[in-house]
């Protein structure tokens, strides 16, 4: 049985976008190690933000990457469902 991954899966973990994707949230998550390991209170307080901002930023952008992916494979299959939205 072949089993159809979700564009989201397929977005984060198939091609450039995804090793981008872990390759910035390895950096996160080691900043934030580092920095609740040998920083001060500010230190954390700052890479707290940061890595959520990251958290932030990684799930729009997988799920932008996700809705091409899902267009891509609706056109490939001939159903464009942006086509028949629009006209009904």
């Amino acid at each position: 049985m072949v089993t159809q991954r979700s564009a989201l899966w397929e977005a984060t973990h198939t091609g450039l976008f995804a090793s981008v994707y872990w390759a910035v949230w390895g950096i996160a998550v080691g900043l934030a190690v580092a920095a609740f390991a040998w920083g001060t209170t500010e230190h954390r307080m700052v890479t707290g933000y940061i890595v959520m901002g990251v958290v932030v930023a990684q799930i729009v952008a997988s799920r932008l990457v996700a809705r091409r992916i899902q267009r891509r494979r609706d056109a490939e299959r001939g159903g464009d469902t942006e086509r028949g939205r629009s006209s009904g």
